[in-house]
């Protein structure tokens, strides 16, 4: 069995989209080798007193436990949609991911590649990268 290739997890506050209460919406940027970057809402608001942006966490964790706890959830999630899409095919889209995460969509497991020794034509890998039916 493959390992699960790397990937990156940025998590960051829209500053420029902080409201009158200080809330602002958390973002994560996904960054996997070899493809285009991309962030995406997380559907969290966090008070931005409370977010360390340089260590990309929640501050005073002891006394802020549930929102810390969100944001370690909503990591975890990350990491396992990322696992699943890519026991499916080696690459996926910004829109699936989203989709996958937020439960809107369910990718099929039992989709297989055109022929068992399908390699993509650039990166030369045997897995499958072509686009899945949902």
């Amino acid at each position: 069995m493959e390992p699960v290739k790397q990937f990156t997890i940025y998590l960051f506050l829209k500053k420029s989209q902080i409201d009158c209460q200080g809330k602002g919406p958390l973002y994560a940027k996904i960054i996997r080798p070899g493809q285009k970057p991309f962030e995406f809402s997380t559907r969290l608001l966090i008070p931005s007193v409370l977010w360390d942006q340089k260590k990309q966490q929640v501050k005073q964790r002891l006394k802020n436990q549930m929102l810390y706890q969100q944001v370690e959830d909503l990591i975890t999630r990350i990491e396992k949609t990322h696992k699943n899409l890519l026991g499916i095919t080696c690459l996926y889209k910004q829109t699936t991911f989203v989709q996958t995460l937020n439960g809107k969509i369910t990718p099929n497991p039992r989709i297989t590649p055109p022929s068992s020794d399908w390699k993509n034509p650039i990166s030369g890998s045997l897995c499958w990268e072509k686009d899945i039916a949902w």
